[in-house]
């Protein structure tokens, strides 16, 4: 007779349930995944990044410039007729706010038909998660009357403050009437 007992096959399971719970501990262990911990260094650095993904963590400095509402992606606009975009940006200090057509900055030198407006909103009306950033806020509006067809092109709102800077882009297209 074995001094461990017969080999049954209820002791081959179990040892076998044994051998597989610590093989996947080892493979979920610190040493098993090193690009996990690899990471989790590498999300400090996308702060020093100018544009990231929204989506990506840490892309706010606390107090930098977001932009927390703006115009559709796509306008389409007729000929002769009124285009307008909207920005509201919130950071601390206030964040000043540009408009750009194809990458150039648009001013009102520039372009004849192109009117800003520039509006400081107080209050707390639309709170974002930093709720100090939220009290400072900028709207922008930027409308181009009488459109022409060189008006057809991608626009951006870009804001910016020594904290940061935040940037949604705009695409306009005229429709042939």
């Amino acid at each position: 007779m074995e001094v461990d007992g017969p080999r049954t096959p209820h002791r081959i399971l179990l040892w076998g349930s044994v051998f597989l719970m610590l093989s996947l501990v080892i493979m979920h262990s610190e040493q098993a995944r090193p690009w996990r911990y690899n990471l989790k260094q590498e999300k400090k650095n996308y702060d020093d990044l100018p544009f990231t993904d929204r989506n990506s963590p840490g892309r706010f400095k606390k107090g930098g410039a977001r932009i927390i509402r703006s115009s559709h992606w796509a306008f389409e606009f007729r000929l002769g007729h009124k285009l307008h975009f909207l920005c509201v940006a919130t950071g601390r200090p206030l964040p000043r706010i540009t408009w750009l057509k194809d990458g150039m900055e648009l001013t009102t030198r520039n372009c004849k038909n192109l009117w800003v407006e520039e509006t400081e909103l107080k209050g707390m009306k639309n709170k974002t998660r930093d709720e100090e950033a939220s009290k400072n806020r900028i709207q922008s509006r930027m409308e181009i009357d009488p459109t022409t067809q060189g008006d057809q092109g991608i626009y951006a709102c870009r804001a910016a403050n020594i904290n940061g800077t935040d940037q949604k882009t705009f695409k306009a297209e005229y429709i042939a009437t």
